[in-house]
């Protein structure tokens, strides 16, 4: 017989369909009373066919919402690619569930209606297009961040010599730990270089004791001079990225994944290489401007007196260019000091994201007075 239900043919000796579940005897009664029972039966049809749909309909909104998120994910941005990576995500969430349902219901010989069917398909595709997201969830990027970043603290570490060297988990680790050691060197050659100035002379400059005579005045310009070398041959990073590439490079990682490495330190980075070259320029601005003062004087020497702690120009025009250039290399040096101290804040700051600190990039082999020199140089 066939059940007004779901019409799938039945036995007529059943109570219910085993397909849809209606009872027989209220569906189709005795001949005769045909009618008394059908309504029943097809209300309850109906329902279920209206939950499937509407359950399918919700299956498919989720597949093709988190597919979407992970298109953009992937690209950004919606592009004639992407549609085409997100269309092709969601086809094959179904497409799966469908074959493996097609065989299941054929190898079973169970009859279920369209409409059961495509609800079943829906599940499961809206189920592996979950999966996925539960995986990211496991694999937190948060998570990842700071297991990252506790092994670049520990890698640095291992650079200055501060802990024993570990075995390395990754091929970029042996790059980040050489680059750190080029760090400390750099430090290192920065301090030297600047002991080698004479700061009492460098202490004196625009006092008003730094122009008592000649030999003071040439030995502190001097000494600015050197100093502003010394600067300028530390300003630029690029050469240590450089290195971190060749390091990259002996590690035997592949040039595409280089490229994205170095790529996310420029990333990380620009901030602070901004902010420090910026510092630069401020201290090469005041030191060649107080650098111009003192080649003023020299320039003016017969011209002037020191007297009680001032300088007395018998021309007023020279001594009002002389305190214009005076107040322009305070000003800026004034500018300086508070824009380093900012500096090293930011400094501090940004090493600390890292779970890093200043004293990091210094060699264990070093003396006390050495380490804290180090650790103070920007």
């Amino acid at each position: 017989m066939t059940c007004p239900g779901c019409n799938q043919e039945i036995d007529p000796h059943l109570r219910h369909c085993p397909v849809c579940g209606v009872p027989l005897s209220e569906a189709s009664p005795a001949v005769g009373d045909a009618s008394a029972a059908a309504p029943s039966g097809l209300r309850v049809s109906r329902a279920k066919k209206i939950v499937f749909a509407i359950g399918s309909l919700l299956c498919l909104a989720l597949v093709a919402f988190i597919n979407y998120f992970a298109t953009l994910k992937t690209y950004r941005v919606l592009t004639a690619e992407s549609l085409g990576f997100w269309i092709g995500r969601c086809l094959a969430n179904f497409m799966v569930p469908a074959i493996v349902g097609a065989i299941y219901y054929k190898l079973r010989r169970r009859k279920r209606a369209n409409v059961h069917k495509i609800f079943v398909v829906s599940m499961w595709a809206a189920l592996l297009a979950i999966i996925p997201v539960i995986g990211s969830f496991r694999h937190n990027p948060i998570s990842q961040e700071r297991q990252i970043n506790e092994r670049i603290a520990a890698l640095a570490k291992e650079a200055s010599g501060q802990i024993p060297t570990s075995t390395d988990t990754q091929p970029w680790e042996t790059a980040a730990r050489g680059f750190f050691k080029d760090v400390i060197q750099f430090n290192k050659d920065y301090t030297n270089d600047s002991a080698a100035l004479d700061h009492a002379a460098l202490k004196e400059n625009l006092q008003p004791v730094s122009f008592r005579n000649h030999q003071e005045m040439e030995k502190v310009a001097s000494q600015l001079r050197a100093g502003l070398a010394v600067d300028e041959k530390y300003a630029s990073l690029d050469a240590l990225l450089q290195k971190m590439r060749r390091h990259l490079e002996a590690a035997g990682i592949p040039k595409e994944e280089a490229d994205e490495l170095m790529n996310s330190v420029k990333t990380s980075t620009d901030e602070y290489l901004a902010v420090r070259q910026h510092l630069h320029k401020t201290e090469r601005d005041w030191m060649q401007a107080a650098i111009d003062v003192y080649a003023f004087a020299l320039l003016h020497e017969s011209q002037f007196t020191l007297r009680n702690s001032k300088l007395i120009f018998r021309n007023g025009d020279l001594s009002r260019e002389f305190n214009a250039k005076m107040k322009k290399a305070t000003s800026l040096r004034a500018a300086f000091q508070n824009e380093r101290k900012n500096f090293l804040k930011m400094q501090q700051e940004k090493l600390a994201e890292r779970g890093l600190q200043r004293s990091d990039f210094v060699s264990a082999n070093d003396s006390p007075p050495q380490q804290k020199k180090l650790e103070s140089n920007p």
